[in-house]
């Protein structure tokens, strides 16, 4: 009996006591993030403007973790802390010990010639693996597009036996099939993006905005930044480029008139068009001269593969010669034909006539409508028009009377006679008074 009454006592204060604990789901396991800070100790990577790369690299590392942790159900590691330089295979085997899901590499980018631009990122050739971390490399490719920073593409590459060029997505795989990407933000031996490097500030936004990017791709969400990407649609994304040997030029480099449009009797508006092939490697851009090939134009990037447009103005006697210099992934550069692009159209030396008797034309057609004006005005009417109606309404305005010399001569005489006859009726009232 009295060991049932401690029952009953102790399974109506479960119910009733305010002090029940009801335990909390547990946490799903958080994305695993391995972020690698590239070169270290004497490797130094690029040097430029007193800047070197393992110092950038390992700045906006730092910076990705500080805010990629700020996320919810993640967790952030680093392959290096301070200037230091893990080997490639150390830093894969970090990764796996620590089970990571994704491996994200910081780097930045030089060429040889100077002439290559943009951000650029390596995703691994592996069908399985590029398929998971594509999410991730498009994210950020657009972010640093938003950043102002010239999108170069996304990117496999591999050598002439089919295997992974960089050892660092090598390892990866070898080492635990993990998905492993690296990020070229920008090429540091381009004066134009020194801004972006310069300062502990830019390098932390740089950083700031890879973590905002990495976060979107995987659906992570964030109080303390306000940032909520749960449940919003999967990163679309195109397939990489594949770059399969580093050894080739760009091929069949030509540039060609498309069309053109005359804009006076002595300028045409030209466009361009460029075309180029390279069977083992990929087209970053071309460059455009109009002088022959002694100043270029920035990189522009190509609209559809190996082809791309541009559009110039070119004047007769200027004596512009076109060509196009194009660029493969790897600097490597080959030059088009030249082209007396003002020798390939045809010129109208009338053109300026034609559009002054069109001028006049058209002038001619206004006076019309002027006169037609006039005679609704002389009609009484005036027609008000605005850009939604037009109203017709009676003219309230005074006009000069208009009188012709017959007309003159009735006034003044009917204005004499009839002082006349004022005069006569004075003179017959006068008599009858008297």
């Amino acid at each position: 009996m009295i060991l049932t009454a401690v029952l009953l006592i102790t399974v109506l204060f479960s119910v009733f006591s305010p002090l029940t604990v009801t335990a909390a789901p547990a946490k799903d396991n958080p994305v695993v993030v391995v972020i690698d800070a590239g070169n270290g100790g004497k490797s130094t990577g690029c040097e430029y403007f007193d800047l070197k790369e393992k110092d950038l690299n390992l700045a906006v590392a730092k910076s990705v973790k500080s805010y990629l942790e700020r996320f919810d159900n993640v967790k952030v590691l680093l392959t290096r802390k301070d200037d230091k330089n893990p080997k490639i295979a150390e830093r894969a085997n970090y990764a796996k010990a620590k089970k990571a899901d994704y491996v994200i590499s910081i780097h930045f980018n030089e060429s040889e010639f100077h002439k290559q631009t943009g951000s650029e990122i390596y995703v691994p050739s592996n069908e399985k693996l590029q398929e998971a971390v594509m999410p991730i490399a498009q994210s950020v490719s657009e972010s640093l597009q938003g950043m102002g920073i010239y999108n170069a593409g996304i990117y496999t590459c591999t050598d002439s036996e089919g295997k992974e060029y960089y050892g660092l997505i090598r390892n990866c795989e070898d080492n635990g099939n993990i998905p492993a990407m690296i990020i070229e933000h920008l090429y540091m031996d381009r004066e134009e993006y020194l801004h972006y490097i310069d300062t502990p500030q830019a390098l932390d936004e740089i950083g700031k905005n890879d973590a905002i990017a990495i976060a979107r791709a995987l659906n992570l969400n964030s109080n303390s930044m306000i940032y909520k990407f749960e449940g919003i649609p999967a990163v679309e994304y195109s397939e990489p480029y594949s770059i399969k040997d580093s050894s080739k030029y760009p091929e069949d480099v030509t540039v060609s008139v498309k069309e053109y449009e005359q804009i006076t009797n002595r300028a045409c508006l030209i466009t361009f068009s460029v075309n180029a092939s390279n069977a083992n490697s990929v087209l970053s851009g071309y460059r455009v001269s109009t002088d022959g090939g002694k100043t270029y134009s920035e990189l522009k990037k190509f609209d559809y593969g190996t082809k791309g447009d541009f559009t110039e103005i070119i004047r007769k006697n200027e004596n512009k010669i076109v060509v196009v210099t194009a660029y493969s992934k790897e600097g490597l550069s080959v030059t088009s034909n030249a082209l007396d692009a003002i020798n390939e159209v045809e010129l109208d030396p009338q053109f300026s006539l034609h559009k002054k008797e069109a001028e006049e034309a058209a002038l001619s057609e206004g006076s019309s409508e002027t006169v037609s004006e006039i005679s609704s005005e002389e009609a009484g009417i005036v027609e008000i028009t605005s850009d939604s109606e037009k109203s017709t309404v009676p003219d309230i305005r005074d006009h000069d009377p208009k009188i012709n010399a017959t007309q003159s001569v009735v006034v003044i005489f009917g204005a004499f006679m009839g002082l006349a006859i004022c005069a006569i009726l004075y003179f017959i009232q006068k008599k009858e008074i008297k």
